[in-house]
């Protein structure tokens, strides 16, 4: 996109001699970190106007789009005509990254440990929240076996967020079971790697052995 662009300032009528503009700056924005722009311009005499550049300075912080308000001001030279204040909008193009991990990768129905904890972890910090879906797969069943949310949200200005997945100790008797739990992003991130963990739950009951039915006849 577009990373500058030309801060122009007209007279008129032409002057006879050099005129000088100055130029102070507000907004959202901050000027070095998010922008360059100098702080005045000047007209040479016998021109009509005078520019100078202003530019976004990149950054790799995720970060709300910013404004930067630009108004002129006249010497002795000149009187300030309208308009004389103009906003310049820098569009943010940093967007974070989400990863997956979990501690404990198998659990179990009735043994430490019952739980496993699952955090979704951002390359950087950004400035609005952060919305993570969890989409669950495996041979687990939820609710009856397991329970999970379906979002973790890392808060603006952190780098993380975990929630728990829990165990539901049932009694049928059962095999050991899975949970494949994977990551999607919405517009505020994109998904990086690890972005899928399989959690593995030991069940605590034993299936029945099947009963061998036999007759001897004498």
């Amino acid at each position: 996109g577009i990373i500058s662009t030309n801060v122009e300032v007209t007279l008129n009528p032409v002057s006879g001699r050099d005129v000088t503009m100055t130029l102070s700056k507000t907004g959202s924005a901050t000027e070095d970190s998010d922008y360059a722009l100098g702080n005045a311009i000047t007209i040479s005499a016998g021109n009509l106007s005078g520019s100078i550049l202003l530019s976004a300075q990149g950054d790799l912080l995720d970060e709300d789009n910013e404004t930067v308000v630009i108004t002129m001001a006249c010497s002795a030279t000149c009187v300030t005509g309208a308009p004389f204040e103009q906003t310049v909008i820098i569009m943010d193009d940093d967007v974070v990254t989400a990863t997956l991990s979990v501690m404990d990768m198998t659990i179990y129905e009735n043994a430490i440990p019952t739980s496993a904890t699952v955090t979704v972890t951002l390359d950087a910090v950004s400035w609005q929240d952060i919305p993570v879906t969890l989409s669950k797969g495996g041979t687990a069943t939820e609710v009856s076996d397991y329970t999970l949310a379906n979002t973790i949200t890392i808060p603006a200005g952190s780098l993380s967020n975990a929630i728990t997945l829990a165990i539901v100790d049932d009694l049928p008797a059962e095999l050991d079971e899975t949970v494949i739990i994977t990551i999607s992003c919405g517009t505020t991130c994109t998904v990086g790697s690890p972005s899928e963990k399989t959690v593995t739950i030991i069940s605590d009951d034993i299936p029945d052995a099947p009963a061998n039915f036999q007759i001897n006849f004498a």
